[in-house]
């Protein structure tokens, strides 16, 4: 069994909106990662967004990428693919 647990009103999106003011980068720079629904508004915000393989269908149409499922290094792949690595 795997969850999230959050706030209401406060989601991955607002986190990385408080860290881009915190840390004082560019909204374009930003590359997140995830797997699920949950991670649909922080996908939408982030220059560029990864969906793992093995990711829920609706999470990946909401992505800039797909990567390989976690099971074969898919975010290591993405990174490569990216050429961040």
């Amino acid at each position: 069994m795997f969850g999230d647990c959050a706030l209401k009103h406060i989601d991955k999106q607002e986190a990385i909106k408080e860290l881009i003011d915190y840390l004082k980068i560019d909204q374009e720079d930003i590359i997140a990662f995830g797997d699920a629904e949950v991670d649909i508004p922080m996908f939408d915000f982030a220059g560029i967004s990864v969906c793992v393989g093995n990711g829920r269908e609706e999470a990946k149409k909401h992505a800039t990428y797909v990567t390989k499922p976690v099971s074969e290094d898919g975010i290591k792949y993405a990174l490569k693919h990216f050429e961040i690595i």
